[in-house]
């Protein structure tokens, strides 16, 4: 398939394979057919979850995205988007009153059970919402988007395993990058702007493939500094962010500053420092891949190490021996460590 590029960020087209361009008079029927009205109905119907039904909706909005040859005029027709049952009398209102309902938007009500696929909001639809977000001209702050964990979300949209979503996630980060660079230096709430730009360029200039699929150690990493950045208070700050300043790309497979931070020097703000990060590897340890990139580092026996010294607290414990219940729930990083490793010894010994 033939490579785009958008200021420097290649990345192949967003659509499918078997999505092919319609004929003329076919795209015109289509278009021809879709109205405020149509969308609406649509978006009614749509809860944005991963049930089978809303992925089949899904699929049925992104193919009138190739159809238009501005996808952006789909959106601009029914923004702010809303959907869902509630979005039948606002829409109905909108029609009736005009763009006056467009200041204000429902509040998502919170599912109490995350599991069921019908409950699940689908990653696909969040990253499209974002993308209609920012084209030029547009309203959004960036600071609430952080804020609201809108870019630490797409950071940890590169280690999906869907390339789908990957190269959705990747085309939200160029874009909010553009929206940053689009940005007057002047304002008031234009104070971290450069750090954000900082820190999109270097994952930019890291990057060596194709939508690569990055380590849950690597994205979470990033999500979390988007959200540190907006609080130099913090104790972990300098430490953190000394990090960006001191190279022009990071290594992508390996755990970032984790000896740093666990073996911190600092005199003030030590325990704080080691618990960044072994909350960092106890949230992002969800598949054997990401005990390999610890193990990159020798992490599990310096954990271990580290655990029986004086140099650690009781906070810091807890969260090693929560890092090792979480890596013994996967068979295979259960055997190494139980096979290699002998765990078994250790705990018998120490615990």
């Amino acid at each position: 398939m033939k490579r785009r590029k958008i200021e420097g960020l290649s990345f192949y087209p967003l659509f499918p394979l078997k999505m092919f361009p319609l004929k003329t008079s076919a795209r015109k029927k289509v278009l021809k057919e879709v109205n405020f009205q149509f969308l609406t109905q649509i978006l009614a119907s749509y809860n944005a979850t991963t049930s089978e039904e809303d992925r089949q909706i899904f699929d049925a909005l992104e193919f009138l995205i190739l159809v238009y040859s501005d996808p952006s005029l789909i959106f601009s027709m029914i923004s702010p988007i809303v959907w869902g049952e509630q979005s039948k009398e606002i829409y109905k209102k909108r029609g009736q009153l005009g763009g006056t309902l467009s200041r204000t938007t429902p509040e998502q009500d919170a599912r109490e059970d995350a599991r069921d696929g019908k409950v699940l909001y689908d990653v696909r639809f969040l990253l499209r919402l974002f993308l209609s977000m920012m084209h030029p001209g547009s309203e959004l702050k960036y600071r609430s988007f952080v804020e609201r964990n809108g870019l630490a979300l797409v950071f940890s949209c590169t280690s999906s395993t869907d390339i789908t979503v990957r190269r959705l996630a990747y085309c939200v980060l160029q874009k909010f990058l553009t929206s940053l660079h689009e940005l007057d230096i002047d304002t008031a709430d234009d104070r971290y702007k450069n750090l954000y730009v900082y820190l999109l360029r270097i994952l930019k200039q890291s990057i060596e493939t194709e939508a690569p699929r990055l380590p849950h150690m690597v994205s979470h990493f990033f999500a979390r500094v988007s959200k540190l950045i907006l609080h130099p208070e913090s104790p972990v700050y300098p430490a953190v962010l000394s990090f960006f300043i001191l190279k022009p790309v990071i290594d992508l497979n390996n755990v970032p500053e984790f000896y740093k931070l666990l073996l911190s020097s600092s005199a003030s703000y030590h325990k704080q420092e080691r618990e960044w990060i072994l909350t960092l590897i106890l949230d992002a340890l969800i598949e054997p891949r990401d005990y390999n990139v610890l193990q990159s580092r020798s992490g599990i026996k310096v954990m271990l190490c580290l655990f029986t010294t004086c140099m650690v607290d009781m906070v810091a414990r807890r969260l090693i021996l929560s890092i090792l219940k979480a890596a013994v729930q996967m068979p295979t990083v259960a055997h190494d460590l139980f096979y290699r490793m002998n765990l078994q010894s250790w705990i018998a010994s120490v615990i």
